[in-house]
């Protein structure tokens, strides 16, 4: 649809909102972003003043759009990243494993240089901010803007930590100090993180990162599983969370077109499509569907429809 649409404009809420997607998912999946090239980098052509009125600044507390243009510049490593992860697994890379630990040191040190010319306040920020004393208490501006920097802080490490898993992705040798250090930067900002407001959802990616990164070490898995459960009772952003709404979406869509497979294939054979629709894996589909379902209401109309 992007492409279609004349390709991807960093002033479509459907292109800023789609890098997400491919960067993370890409790098969960080791094949590479799906569209080539530094796509959601803005040019600054959004701000001409003859294109229109000028983007509305998102989120509200980013002055000047910092947060927002630090982690942009950050995804650029990450699909560096996820890149090299492809051709470190293809048949170049298993062959030419030396041209992938080249690679992969190019791209250590543009890393380290970014993150030393990033502002202090991301830099340098201390992960117990939080409990820190104050002259006075942090505006609900400023604190958002110091989550913001934790989870940028979380992702960066984890780079680091999928770097070096990149080049030795069996743990064969024996961890470097950067990576134990970035593990333990993502704990302690994991602990110090307060549930129940969606802000895990910022650590999710460093997070999974320390979790491969960890051996035998009960107290840090039980706190990296505590933060990747979603909590439905606090979490306030898990119902609302577009994840969520996409899975039931699917999953009904897909059942929608089993049914009317179904439909033409036995056309008014009610006892053949009621038993093509009755095996284990519709029936996960409905539980995973309710599952998913936010109140008992929409859950009572669901089990009613699959009982019917």
């Amino acid at each position: 649809m992007i492409l279609f649409r004349g390709g991807p404009k960093t002033s479509d809420y459907l292109t800023r909102f789609f890098s997400l997607l491919d960067i993370s998912g890409s790098l969960s999946s080791g094949g590479g972003p799906l569209i080539q090239g530094n796509y959601w980098m803005d040019d600054g052509s959004s701000q001409d003043p003859s294109q229109g009125p000028p983007r509305r600044r998102w989120p509200y507390y980013d002055d000047g759009n910092v947060m927002t243009n630090l982690f942009h510049e950050l995804m650029v490593f990450m699909a560096k990243l996820s890149r090299l992860s492809a051709l470190s697994m293809s048949d170049l890379g298993l062959q030419q494993p030396e041209e992938i630990a080249v690679q992969a040191a190019e791209i250590h040190d543009e890393l380290l240089a970014w993150w030393q010319q990033c502002p202090p306040a991301l830099r340098d920020q201390s992960n117990d901010w939080r409990t820190q004393a104050r002259p006075r208490k942090l505006t609900v501006p400023e604190t958002l803007e110091e989550e913001a920097f934790s989870s940028t802080k979380s992702c960066k490490d984890g780079c680091i930590i999928y770097m070096n898993h990149i080049l030795d992705p069996l743990g064969a040798q024996p961890q470097k100090q950067e990576v134990i250090e970035a593990v333990a930067d993502i704990l302690e900002i994991a602990k110090e993180m307060p549930r129940g407001y969606g802000l895990e959802m910022g650590l999710y990616w460093g997070l999974f990162m320390a979790g491969i990164a960890i051996f035998n070490d009960p107290v840090a898995e039980d706190l990296i599983r505590s933060k990747l459960k979603a909590d439905t009772n606090s979490n306030i952003y898990v119902w609302a969370s577009p994840f969520y709404n996409i899975c039931i979406i699917l999953t009904i869509c897909s059942m929608l077109t089993e049914l009317l497979i179904c439909s033409k294939f036995f056309g008014n054979d009610s006892t053949n499509i009621a038993g093509s629709l009755t095996g284990d894996r519709f029936r996960f589909k409905w539980a995973f569907t309710c599952k998913l379902l936010k109140s008992s209401e929409e859950r009572h109309l669901i089990m009613n429809a699959d009982s019917s």
